[in-house]
């Protein structure tokens, strides 16, 4: 059974070699990386931050060299039984598929074709499968309509660059052009279909379906016009070029590859710009979403079943990577059922992530064509994440995933599926990771309201773990949710008129501060632990019965205020010795709610008042919704 559950397989060159018009115009040459510099006078192929990328021939290489990070062949070798001997042996999750030798010293023609990954194995679906839902329940589960709702007046774009390898059949009305940024060459491969045909087609349609015009969506392909199939031996090479042009030139904010392969391997070149794109975007690096791909084609030993673990040097496992899986509507690790058994359309590994709703879903984008897998996940979590950054730009790529695995939705249940490796890497860990879901089912609501107000997300903290996966709409998974959505809402709506002046200028010298205040709750523990006590606490009192609760503040609610003070002093505490820089911004504000308190009379009483009385912050339940405009 290790093959089936353990993190060992046995590699199989699925691929057939470079024909020979390729060989000879690539397998000679390198892709080298300069620091500064560069080779003489030539100009790079690309550059990012301070990289400079050149394809040089092998004999233009000299290392040592001064400034160069990595040289490597474009065209490199791959382990794999058929392509280097007979030899029947196991591939740990840890062994490197793409090594440093070029290809061209080892190249045999194959005295027979070898198998192609080309072949798409039939779906498979039960035989009376009701008709799947249209995109928008898969939209309203993670609440990416009702996040849009609450930025209906935000006025940023951020841009969200897509890079896949066919985008055949693209509807006009799009108006956007897929480019090409990668090994610029003349030889074309065999006349053979692409994996997927139109695959990038339904992703750009997902997004759109899912985003509209708030984002500013960017096509690139991995292949060259003309060209038909997405090889291997050079999409590693093509994918470090596009990187680079996508965060040097396009400047994209984040970007989204739904595509993984399991001979891809990880040269060093790519490697160097993964690592490289977390210093851009003005330090706060990019953000790079990638699925876990298929297990149908992770080149294990033909006969021994899908494989579904993700190797440790493949794309989706860097750690400059968000890796997602699929669920299904019940967030669940997405199988596909037959009649007779089910099979996984996820891979594992300890680098998943999140995950997000990959179950069949129509796209009317597309006239209703359907759309599944990890790859509809890793749409679906990167709209997800481009709403939460137009929420607050400033994230970088550590806290918008911090952000993201604090607010998704932990299933019952991770697998009940029918065949391997059900019975196996169900469990969470101390820090909430699951091999299969990561931190859980994404959650584009919760992750707004956490992104830009800290009380927001404390009360979504306090949900429980795991908890109950909604059908329909985000917000329904958990009391702190709504708890979380009145406070937002009533921050909102709230004018002069009900409060004190004093009080007024307070709440409106808060609502310019807490995107500072979140961004300072994703990096202190102190301050988390004393906003997550008073946040537990407003919890159980919001479903007190109204005799308990005393909404119109007979009684002195000491405790309650004094665990407000106390949060106030940690904060003070944390800027004063952690977080000096934002002193000047924070103290004001907070010098002034220190002294506003002290002059409270009754000041238990008054705060329970002031949340829970007459139009209080937690009176009345507030539930967003795309065609409603908040202030």
């Amino acid at each position: 059974m290790i093959h089936q559950t353990g993190y060992a397989r046995r590699l199989t060159m699925v691929e057939r070699l470079p024909d020979k018009a390729l060989l000879e115009e690539l397998g000679t040459r390198a892709l080298a990386i300069f620091r500064g510099g560069g080779p003489g006078s030539r100009e790079p192929l690309a550059t990012l931050g301070d990289l400079r990328l050149y394809l040089l021939e092998r004999e233009e290489v000299q290392q040592p060299a001064e400034g160069l990070v990595v040289a490597e062949p474009v065209l490199c070798v791959r382990r794999g039984r058929k392509l280097l001997g007979p030899e029947d042996r196991f591939v740990g999750i840890d062994d490197e598929v793409c090594t440093t030798q070029y290809l061209l010293d080892l190249y045999r023609p194959p005295e027979q074709p070898q198998p192609s990954p080309r072949h798409v194995p039939p779906m498979w679906a039960p035989s009376a499968a009701p008709e799947p839902d249209l995109l928008i329940a898969a939209l309203e589960n993670i609440g990416l309509p009702a996040a849009l709702g609450l930025l209906r007046n935000v006025p940023r774009r951020p841009r969200l660059a897509l890079i896949d390898e066919s985008f055949e059949g693209l509807p006009d009305r799009f108006a956007l052009t897929p480019t090409f940024r990668g090994v610029p060459r003349h030889s074309q491969s065999e006349d053979l279909p692409a994996m997927e045909p139109s695959h990038g087609t339904r992703m750009a349609a997902t997004l759109v379906e899912a985003l509209g015009e708030t984002v500013e969506l960017g096509l690139f392909k991995l292949l060259p016009e003309g060209e038909p199939f997405a090889s291997a031996w050079l999409t590693p090479a093509d994918l470090t070029l596009t990187l680079a042009h996508v965060i040097q030139e396009w400047k994209a904010d984040l970007i989204m590859i739904p595509a993984s392969n399991g001979l891809w391997g990880m040269p060093g070149y790519l490697r160097a710009v993964l690592r490289e794109t977390q210093r851009c975007r003005g330090g706060r690096g990019v953000p790079i979403f990638c699925s876990v791909g298929d297990p149908t084609r992770n080149h294990d030993e033909p006969g021994s079943g899908p494989f579904q673990v993700l190797g440790a040097d493949e794309l989706a496992s860097q750690p400059y990577v968000i890796a997602i899986a699929s669920t299904d509507a019940a967030g669940r690790w997405y199988r596909r059922f037959n009649r007779t058994n089910s099979r996984p359309l996820n891979r594992f590994g300890p680098a998943v992530a999140l995950s997000a709703p990959g179950d069949f879903h129509r796209l009317s984008q597309l006239e209703r064509r359907l759309a599944d897998d990890s790859s509809l996940a890793t749409a679906l979590a990167a709209a997800s994440a481009a709403v939460v950054l137009r929420s607050n730009p400033e994230l970088s790529t550590r806290e918008l995933l911090e952000v993201l695995r604090q607010t998704a939705d932990v299933p019952p249940i991770v697998d009940d599926g029918a065949g391997p490796p059900s019975e196996t890497f169900n469990g969470w860990d101390r820090d909430g990771h699951n091999f299969k879901l990561g931190a859980g089912r994404i959650n584009a609501l919760s992750g707004v309201l956490a992104a830009v107000d800290p009380v927001c997300a404390s009360l979504l903290l306090t949900r429980s773990r795991p908890g109950r996966i909604p059908s329909r709409g985000a917000a329904e998974a958990d009391p702190a949710f709504l708890c979380a959505a009145a406070w937002y809402g009533w921050t909102g709506r709230q004018t002069m008129g009900t409060l004190s002046p004093e009080a007024w200028r307070l709440l409106q010298g808060y609502l310019e501060l807490r995107e500072k205040l979140s961004w300072l709750l994703l990096h202190s523990r102190p301050l988390r632990d004393a906003l997550l006590w008073l946040a537990r606490h407003l919890v159980a009192l919001q479903f007190a019965p109204d005799h308990e609760l005393d909404r119109q503040g007979q009684r002195e609610h000491g405790a309650l205020f004094h665990r407000v003070t106390h949060t106030l002093e940690v904060l003070r505490d944390e800027v004063a010795t952690h977080f000096s820089k934002d002193a000047a911004l924070l103290l004001p504000w907070l010098e002034s709610v220190e002294s506003f308190l002290v002059g409270l009379k009754r000041p238990g009483a008054e705060f329970l008042r002031f949340l829970y009385g007459p139009r209080g912050a937690f009176t009345a339940m507030w539930l967003p919704h795309p065609a409603l405009s908040f202030p």
